[in-house]
């Protein structure tokens, strides 16, 4: 029992409050059995004591400690039942964990006072204006009327340069174009010599056929003289049909006359161009014939 007591700090904390409990008891009941003197009663308060010896009370409460503490002889336990297992020691109980205190919020630290704005300067008193020269003022005028006469100048002479300048580029652009209607024309006219050449040419080549095909269709009437020649002049179709036949200067002969309008409507007709500007230019022809002349 004395090493369960040591071994557990609640059981003497027990034991040391009964032994207190106890000592406590007993100082009560010396007190109730002590005798009494009655004595006279004194004129005035009547003061009572009882010595207490301090020894007696300790070598008491001594005495009762070891007497609760004597350990006694544990009874023999039973012997365990062979088939069943000891029963586990209990654990010892957790000890309470320590309460962790809040920790002290941080004081705020203080605001900065603002700083006092400066005042303001004082302004400066104006400067007082200078009275102006009046030779300096005229000077001034002078120099600012020539400066505008010099620019009035100046601005004359870019609009004359400019009207120059655009009078240039019309007479250039008229030049340019009268120089291109000129080349335009001379070709023109290049083409159309070509083409006249062209259809002369062809002109001259139906105009001798055509003069074939009427001599080859002429008779030569008796008893007629050489060397007789007339002018004719025929009218076509656009398709080589005689049309008209007209002696235009005749031989003097009128047999010989007759017999050359006779041999033109006889060659009808006639060899004949296509082309229509061809056609245009051979509708009405004229030509000699001389049958004599080689």
């Amino acid at each position: 029992m004395l090493e369960a007591a040591q071994n557990s700090p609640a059981r003497f904390v027990a034991y040391s409050v009964v032994g207190h409990v106890i000592v406590f008891g007993l100082v009560t009941i010396n007190l109730s059995l002590a005798p009494r003197t009655v004595a006279h009663q004194p004129d005035g308060p009547v003061i009572e004591a009882m010595v207490v010896d301090a020894r007696e009370v300790e070598a008491e409460l001594e005495r009762r400690r070891l007497r609760d503490t004597v350990v006694e002889e544990p009874e023999p336990e039973p012997e365990p039942d062979p088939i069943s297992e000891p029963e586990p020691e209990p654990e010892p109980e957790p000890e309470p964990e320590p309460i962790r205190q809040p920790e002290p919020e941080p004081e705020p630290e203080p605001e900065p006072e603002p700083e006092p704005e400066p005042e303001p300067e004082p302004e400066p008193e104006p400067e007082p204006e200078p009275q102006p020269d009046p030779e300096l003022e005229r000077q001034r005028e002078r120099e600012a009327a020539e400066a505008r006469e010099r620019q009035r100048a100046a601005e004359q002479e870019r609009l004359r340069q400019q009207a120059l300048e655009e009078m240039r580029r019309i007479d250039e652009e008229e030049r340019r174009r009268a120089l291109e209607a000129e080349r335009q024309r001379l070709e023109s006219e290049r083409l159309e010599a070509e083409e006249e050449r062209r259809l002369a040419g062809l002109e001259r080549r139906y105009e001798s056929a055509i003069q074939r095909a009427v001599r080859s269709a002429w008779r030569r009437p008796g008893g007629l003289p050489d060397g007789l020649e007339a002018e004719v002049r025929v009218t076509f179709s656009r398709t080589g049909d005689v049309r008209r036949v007209e002696i235009v200067s005749g031989s003097g002969n009128t047999a010989f006359d007759r017999s050359v309008e006779q041999a033109v409507l006889r060659a009808s007709p006639v060899p004949f161009p296509d082309e229509p500007a061809l056609q245009q230019r051979m509708q009405t022809i004229r030509f000699r014939f001389a049958p004599d002349r080689s």
